[in-house]
């Protein structure tokens, strides 16, 4: 049996999931909320609460220097880690990853630039796959009754 592509929507909530444990395990700290959405050769990324409470806490007594000088150290230990993770996940090689981080907002922003589209299963393909086997299989339940009633 073939593995089938997973769908978009699949491969963003696995990224988002895989994106947070990261965080979690290199930095100790989770953002709220990870949003991943792919866009042919493109996948941003949205932390929302993704400020480290050191960071948050330098921002807010007037520290922006420091608190800036903090995030891109952390970004520094954390994107060849999420290149890595992201490529494994996706097969794709990535070109690319910028950064952004919100800190009026405590968001952060990631963009990553892919070699080629990641491998994704179109929806209305799935569709029609699904409701070809469907038709399918009627049709030879039919025959198998048409068989052994003459």
């Amino acid at each position: 049996m073939t593995n089938l592509l997973p769908t978009c929507n699949q491969l963003e909530k696995q990224l988002s999931q895989s994106i947070r444990t990261l965080y979690k395990e290199e930095i100790n700290h989770s953002p709220q909320k990870i949003t991943c959405k792919l866009f042919s050769r493109y996948l941003a990324i949205i932390s929302d609460e993704a400020l480290t409470p050191v960071e948050k806490s330098l921002w807010g007594s007037g520290e922006q220097n420091l608190s800036e000088e903090i995030r891109l150290e952390i970004d520094s230990i954390i994107k060849p880690k999420l290149a890595r993770l992201i490529e494994n996940i996706t097969t794709v090689k990535i070109e690319e990853i910028l950064s952004n981080a919100l800190f009026a907002i405590n968001k952060s922003c990631i963009l990553v630039i892919f070699s080629e589209p990641p491998q994704v299963l179109k929806l209305g393909i799935l569709l029609l796959m699904m409701s070809l086997r469907s038709l399918l299989w009627k049709n030879y339940n039919r025959l198998i009754l048409i068989q052994t009633s003459t």
